[in-house]
């Protein structure tokens, strides 16, 4: 079992993160919520940069920085190590791929602002105390990326380089 495909990483993703969010709020862990906002505000600054280059070099480190917050936060320390290992060999293998492709999405500064909002929606929902709807949010933006990624996530990844 030392390779797997995006599709599965997301899949776990799925159980997981949702259910960190959920508790991130029934916690009321009000320096959680903080840190996925901080996030989302830098995100918000990094799309009205001019260069597309950097616009995207900063939103992807600033997204994977608000995903490594919710795992931060889950209350669970297996979902912590877990989270953060299948993190780094989805950003790593993504990486690779779009620099493999070099495919040009039409609207990637709409895709951003929809990453954003979804964000905000998620850590207002944090905010008024509702735990159900903002995992519920971050379910949502889960399967969307997820089928972003759905051609990538066919490959499968070695992760043996991890494991020394």
């Amino acid at each position: 079992m030392q390779r797997m495909t995006l599709g599965e990483v997301m899949d776990y993703r799925l159980q997981t993160e949702p259910a960190a969010v959920h508790h991130i709020v029934k916690a009321r862990n009000f320096d959680a919520i903080e840190a996925l906002r901080a996030c989302m505000v830098a995100q918000r600054a990094a799309i009205s940069k001019s260069d597309p280059s950097e616009v995207a070099l900063a939103y992807n480190k600033l997204d994977d920085e608000f995903r490594r917050a919710l795992v931060k936060h889950s209350g669970n320390g297996i979902t912590e190590v877990f989270g953060e290992i299948l993190d780094e060999v989805m950003t790593r293998h993504l990486e690779n791929r779009a620099n493999a492709t070099r495919f040009a999405e039409e609207d990637v500064a709409g895709r951003y602002e929809a990453g954003v909002g979804t964000k905000m929606k998620l850590i207002r929902r944090a905010e008024a105390g509702d735990a159900e709807e903002a995992a519920n949010v971050w379910r949502l933006y889960l399967n969307a990326y997820g089928e972003r990624i759905e051609e990538m996530g066919r490959h499968r990844i070695n992760l043996m380089p991890l494991a020394c």
